[in-house]
């Protein structure tokens, strides 16, 4: 069971890796007239790293707060399942957002 669940979440983090190396593709490198591209990507970048410190402080407090044993092996794994799954839909949204600019 741990180990099923430690090879999806593996998958989920190659994935959600993918998919923030695309949206960091799209991010012009140079100002223009649209926007000081070389701010919003050290942002993007900022946030990812921050994003990455949150999730894995959030599962480590759930991690401890479910005691000894298997299970909180399974709710700290499932705690990342659930992060990633919702930085990748954020992810989603800003390749969206980056189509429907033509960007």
């Amino acid at each position: 069971m741990v180990s099923c669940a430690s090879a999806e979440l593996k998958l989920l983090d190659k994935l959600l890796s993918d998919k923030y190396e695309q949206v960091l593709s799209k991010i012009p490198r140079n100002k223009n007239e649209l926007a000081d591209w070389p701010e919003m990507r050290r942002h993007f970048i900022n946030g990812q790293k921050q994003w990455t410190r949150f999730r894995q402080e959030d599962c480590a407090s759930l991690f401890v707060a479910n005691g000894i044993g298997q299970i909180r092996v399974l709710e700290d794994l499932s705690c990342f399942k659930r992060h990633n799954e919702r930085r990748m839909e954020d992810l989603d949204k800003w390749l969206q957002w980056f189509q429907e600019n033509g960007i």
